[in-house]
């Protein structure tokens, strides 16, 4: 009788012990995955997620809710991946996020330059090409992409969902293509003429004689980099000779938008259709889009036409800004 009590108190107390260390582990497991959601959030929220939003309305469009989708995918994806990671492994991400996430500013989000602190010259060209080629590809890639979309849509023209249409149809209406139809093979090559980079040389070299390498009143009190006129009263700087014409210099809010709102004049305006007619032969061709070749038909850009062209032709060669031409 006393060993079947001995042998049942031994029993309960395994158990207890066993529930014990059972309840232990559970409640270290817990406060493991909280602590890591915790490091999480710090690695992740703060970082990657926060540069990711500023990213989607940099670039926000008619993709905004694709965008917004795959960074909320990506996001899940990276919580799952990094919850299964130790703390040794978390802190380690944690450093080399924090790294990247300096950087990422030191590039991404340069302030603009005080243009004219710098000595007229080298070192004033060097921080004027630095700033803007920056912008230019940036803005050439997001071209090309949509570019490849439409490419493709065009191979599969008899398939194209309805979102892919709407996109299509917002395009078209966004570079002034009239009845666009999507059975006519004509409708999407007008498109795709028009919806092509500026070369970094040409952008460049315009952006730098328009704006005085960004010393110009209107660079500076206008953001306003590439020479574009508005022609409404008060939709811009008056300029201080300018006779019995009513145009203004049109201000922008951003250096980027100055060269967005450039890159889509020349992308729609009839004064470029020879500039993007030669730019649509080199793509035909298989070459890449050379800022030399297209900046014969810029003579409407300026009222001082071939001299114009000269003084572009020889700033390109002189800083060989051909170099960039790479798309």
């Amino acid at each position: 009788m006393v060993k079947k009590i001995f042998y049942g108190f031994l029993a309960t107390l395994l158990l207890l012990l066993i529930y014990y260390f059972i309840t232990k582990v559970a409640i270290k497991d817990v406060s493991t995955e909280n602590k890591q959601i915790k490091s999480v959030s710090q690695i992740r929220e703060r970082q990657e997620l926060e540069l990711a939003i500023q990213r989607v309305y940099e670039e926000a469009g008619e993709e905004l809710s694709v965008r917004v989708k795959e960074i909320i995918y990506n996001a899940k994806e990276d919580m799952n991946f990094i919850l299964t990671l130790n703390e040794k492994q978390v802190v380690a991400i944690n450093r080399i996020e924090s790294q990247k996430y300096e950087k990422s500013i030191k590039t991404k989000y340069m302030a603009l330059p005080n243009f004219r602190k710098y000595i007229a010259g080298a070192e004033r060209k060097e921080i004027f090409f630095k700033y803007f080629l920056y912008l230019i590809e940036k803005r050439d890639i997001e071209i090309l992409n949509m570019r490849k979309k439409v490419i493709n849509w065009k191979r599969d023209k008899d398939n194209i969902t309805d979102k892919n249409r709407k996109t299509l149809l917002y395009l078209a209406d966004k570079y002034e293509i009239k009845d666009f139809k999507i059975e006519e093979n004509g409708s999407w090559n007008r498109l795709l003429s028009r919806l092509d980079i500026v070369p970094p040389s040409l952008a460049l070299a315009q952006g730098a004689k328009e704006s005085l390498w960004g010393t110009s009143r209107f660079a500076r009190y206008g953001y306003n980099y590439f020479g574009q006129r508005c022609f409404t009263i008060g939709c811009g700087i008056v300029p201080k000779e300018r006779g019995n014409r009513k145009f203004e210099v049109e201000t922008f809010s951003s250096p980027r938008e100055s060269l967005n709102s450039y890159i889509h004049n020349i992308n729609t305006h009839f004064a470029y259709k020879d500039l993007r007619k030669s730019r649509s032969i080199q793509r035909a061709k298989g070459q890449k889009i050379k800022g030399l070749l297209l900046v014969k038909n810029l003579e409407k850009y300026s009222e001082r036409g071939s001299d114009y062209i000269k003084e572009l032709k020889s700033l390109i060669r002189y800083n060989k800004l051909y170099k960039y031409d790479i798309y």
